[in-house]
C-alpha cells in the first residue's frame, strides 16, 4: 500500500512540474514578444537613449556619478562603450542597446525567480513573482 502512494505522489509531482515548464514557457513567450513589439515597433524612450549616451560619456573617459550621473547600474555602459563609439552616428545601436537592455531584464527576472523559489520553496510563487 505504501509503494502505490509513493508512485502516485510522484505522478503528480511530475504533472505539477510539467505544469510549471508550461507555465515558464508561457511567461517566456510573452517576454519575448513584448521585447520585439518595443523593438521594432516603438520610438526608443527613456533608458534606451540614457544608455547610449552614458556609454557614449564613459569611452569618452567621463567617470559615472563623479563627471556625470545616471541612476542606473554603471556595468552596461562599460560594456556598450565599445559598441557604441564603433557605430556613432548610426541609428543601429539604438536596438542593440535596447536588445542588451532587454537581456538584463530577463537575467534580473530569473534571478527574482531563483531568489522567491529558494526562500519559499515555492516554484509557482517564483513563476508568478
Amino acid at each position: 500500500m505504501l509503494w502505490n502512494f509513493g508512485v502516485k505522489a510522484s505522478k503528480e509531482k511530475r504533472a505539477f512540474n510539467l505544469a510549471n515548464r508550461i507555465l515558464f514557457f508561457d511567461i517566456l513567450v510573452i517576454l519575448a514578444l513584448v521585447s520585439l513589439a518595443s523593438m521594432f515597433l516603438m520610438y526608443p524612450e527613456g533608458d534606451v537613449m540614457e544608455h547610449i549616451h552614458a556609454s557614449y560619456m564613459v569611452f569618452n573617459g567621463k567617470v559615472p556619478y563623479r563627471d556625470f550621473f545616471e541612476h542606473h547600474n554603471p556595468l552596461l555602459w562599460y560594456m556598450m562603450g565599445w559598441f557604441v563609439h564603433l557605430f556613432e552616428g548610426n541609428t543601429s545601436v539604438i536596438g542593440f542597446v535596447d536588445y542588451i537592455t532587454f537581456l538584463f531584464f530577463g537575467i534580473g527576472v530569473y534571478f527574482l525567480y531563483k531568489i522567491v523559489v529558494q526562500f519559499l520553496s515555492n516554484r509557482t510563487a517564483g513563476l508568478l513573482s
